[in-house]
């Protein structure tokens, strides 16, 4: 990238001398190279290098202001000559360059929000035209409203030029481009009191210790906890300004920060945190992460560090969403579409019939009123999902599978780097039979997050239980286990039914009773299974009352609803029916 910078600032100036002026329509005049200086730092900043059709938008309207050719500055022109669009392309049908000229337009407000940029110039193009502008750095941005703007790219650009140099931070900027700061994925609301999915600024945490050893560390950590905490689709972030004051910023609208301290004594590091409300400064969470120095070093453990803290306070699992459900438990007149989603975590836990009812009626109206938000449509995926594989609230006039399949395909349109779309997408894929593309989507879920708990829980058991790649899907639920502190009991599942097949029946029934969701429909197969095999007549007996088992016929609808993959299918159902028959002959 920078090598391109110099070769076409050498271009420019031959072309054009370095003494050439340009007098913009403010009657403001500069010299190109102050123009260009300008520009390669705005094309270094983290929102334009992970958007290669933005650097070329960006710089292609930048020379051709600067060759006089503004006048050919038209939507046919950018597409072919910058974006490398076929002569056959057509505006009226391809909003691409549209698109994409609203997307920069955001950017370049993001790049200038805080102030704190040096360059003289300042690049803005007005809404309606492709021309842009250069204005004096000291001049205030042109406004776009707050909630067009997804707080992940209010990033302290300071910061990043500092960290831009160090061969640390390479592995960080990889994340930035895999995650793309998901620029204008979420849209706040104008109001910043009505529900919507919470911002996380990150503040610089306190060296307690003193010396300046830590002061790279720290700004490593939050640096990479910034990146870690952007993979949660569901979330957004960004970095606090130094002595920055977030109450009295009110363009950030922050809910939580994430403030911590570091202390190294006795050949360990140790890395306070909490969790505060933006608003009032009380402490929601606090928490402790503590290590020994290992021969592998300081790295490793900010490396550790920083994947707990992001697990613990932005997994879907985690601490922030029991945060937000408390938040908002009591606003149920005013569900907004960000608050239907939220509900479906709670769903997870029980799956009430009642609750698919509420949360099916609250997402349907939800994607009308705001159809541009990609994780309402992934929940509601997940519903009509329920709706064929439990036989829940049924309606007629359409194939809920066949639904479930098209909205999760809407939702991974709308946000491509949403985790929660990926995950209806794989798994409406999986239940429509195409398994192949159920484990290609689910694989670059996990690349695009592969330290998400509840992802990798997810992918895992799929792939183990319902298509049979039981290795890899073993390998994710144990990564998924050893990540998450406060699994829930579907992580447990596979990890039960891998027992079963081995006929391991006492470890079967040590698996099952680490799920807290007793009345799952798996924890009593297992149960049932388990017990029986043991000889356990009145465990048995109850593991088969509580699936309302009377019959081999209601056994095999028991196994049958999960569409696992044949060969367990089968074998599952013959343990359960020697349950049945060894709970009747013994009765």
């Amino acid at each position: 990238m920078l090598v391109f910078l110099r070769v076409w600032h050498e271009w420019i100036a031959a072309r054009y001398g370095s003494e050439v002026n340009i007098v913009n329509n403010t009657g403001d005049s500069w010299v190109h190279e102050e123009v260009l200086s300008s520009l390669q730092l705005v094309l270094e900043s983290p929102a334009f290098v992970s958007s290669q059709q933005l650097r070329a938008f960006l710089s292609y309207v930048v020379t051709e202001k600067l060759d006089g050719k503004e006048d050919r500055l038209k939507a046919y022109t950018i597409a072919v000559d910058a974006l490398h669009k076929p002569e056959s392309f057509d505006s009226q049908i391809d909003p691409t360059v549209r698109v994409l000229a609203g997307k920069l337009r955001k950017a370049l407000y993001v790049y200038y929000a805080d102030g704190s940029t040096s360059e003289p110039i300042k690049f803005h193009m007005p809404k309606g035209s492709y021309r842009p502008e250069f204005l004096p750095n000291t001049a205030p941005s042109p406004a776009i409203p707050v909630h067009q703007l997804n707080a992940a790219t209010l990033y302290g650009k300071n910061d990043f030029k500092r960290w831009w140099a160090i061969p640390t931070v390479v592995g960080g900027l990889a994340i930035i481009a895999a995650v793309g700061f998901r620029l204008f994925a979420i849209e706040q609301p104008t109001n910043e009191h009505e529900p919507h999915a919470p911002i996380i600024a990150v503040a610089v945490f306190e060296n307690i210790s003193g010396g300046r050893d830590l002061d790279g560390f720290n700004s490593s950590l939050r640096f990479d906890l910034v990146s870690e905490l952007s993979r949660f689709s569901w979330l957004s972030t960004y970095a606090e300004k130094k002595g920055g004051d977030i109450q009295k910023n009110p363009s950030f609208h922050a809910d939580y920060v994430l403030r911590g301290s570091l202390t190294v004594a006795n050949e360990r590091i140790r890395v306070s945190y909490r969790l505060e409300s933006a608003e009032t400064g009380i402490v929601q969470w606090a928490q402790i992460f503590d290590r020994g120095f290992t021969s592998q070093g300081v790295l490793l453990i900010q490396k550790e560090a920083v994947r707990a803290i992001a697990i613990e306070v932005g997994s879907p699992g985690g601490i922030l969403n029991k945060l937000e459900q408390n938040r908002y438990q009591q606003n149920v007149g005013g569900m907004n579409a960000y608050l239907c989603t939220l509900r479906l975590y709670d769903y997870w836990k029980t799956f009430s019939v009642t609750d698919h009812l509420q949360l099916r009626d609250c997402l349907e109206t939800a994607v009308k009123t705001d159809p541009n938000y990609a994780e309402a449509h992934a929940a509601l995926s997940f519903i009509y999902l329920y709706e064929a594989l439990l036989n829940t609230n049924k309606r007629d006039g359409y194939d809920p599978l066949k639904r479930s399949l098209e909205i999760a395909a809407k939702a991974v349109m709308l946000d491509q780097f949403s985790t929660l779309s990926k995950r209806a997408f794989y798994t409406a894929l999986l239940f429509n039979g195409d398994t192949p593309e159920f484990v290609r989507i689910g694989r670059s879920a996990i690349k695009l997050n592969p330290n998400d708990p509840e992802l990798l829980s997810d992918l895992g058991a799929k792939m183990a239980v319902n298509a049979g790649l039981w290795k890899e899907g073993m390998r994710y639920s144990k990564k998924a286990l050893q990540l998450n502190p406060n699994p829930t009991s579907s992580y447990f599942v596979p990890f039960a039914l891998q027992a079963i097949l081995e006929e391991k029946y006492e470890e079967a029934l040590g698996w099952a009773d680490r799920m807290q969701t007793k009345s799952l429909p798996l924890y009593n197969i297992v149960q049932a299974i388990a017990h029986a095999q043991l000889k356990n007549l009145p465990e048995a007996q109850a593991g088969l009352e509580a699936l309302n088992i009377k019959s081999t016929e209601t056994a095999n609808d028991a196994v049958r609803q999960y569409r696992m993959f044949k060969p367990l299918e089968i074998l599952l159902i013959q343990r359960l029916h020697a349950a049945f028959d060894y709970v009747n002959s013994t009765s």
